[in-house]
């Protein structure tokens, strides 16, 4: 089992450009992949997240992540692989997630002096073209809620 760690980043210069593609940095991938990795449809466990939010923003953008650092038992990446796992497209398909890097520097009071880094995903939804990238923060707590236009996955969804 190879694990290898990538540095790499997404230097701009234009302050917007910086916003809507955030540098990422301190990959870790194992066999190919960034770590945590995985589908919806692998067998994981998972939780019961209910209905999808109405802010679009939510988990989107790394001004409004989601905030897993209570949900789920363990490490930060076994609560990410559990929430992940716990998510379908918007008609309920399976989707395919890996955690690309930490990026964004977020004030916290449960990181490194007053700092915390997010961790970004893509996800790949069976059936859908282009993927969708998530913003997840493993050091704050908050309500957790579906991203807009993904759904939960129940206990009938193989």
């Amino acid at each position: 089992m190879a694990v290898a760690v990538l540095v790499s980043g997404c230097a701009s210069d234009s302050p917007a450009r910086r916003d809507l593609d955030p540098e990422v940095f301190g990959v870790i991938r194992q066999d190919g992949k960034g770590t945590p990795n995985g589908r919806s449809d692998s067998g994981q466990p998972f939780v019961s997240l209910g209905s999808a939010t109405t802010d679009a923003s939510y988990g989107y953008t790394a001004k409004n992540p989601i905030k897993l650092g209570g949900v789920g038992e363990g490490e930060g990446p076994q609560r990410e692989r559990l929430f992940l796992s716990s998510l379908r497209g918007p008609g309920g398909e399976p989707i395919a997630y890996e955690r690309l890097g930490s990026c964004c520097p977020i004030e916290s009071e449960n990181g490194f002096d007053g700092w915390a880094m997010l961790d970004k995903f893509e996800l790949r939804i069976d059936g859908h073209a282009e993927p969708r990238y998530l913003y997840i923060s493993i050091y704050d707590e908050d309500a957790v809620g579906v991203p807009f236009g993904l759904s939960s996955r129940r206990e009938d969804d193989r």
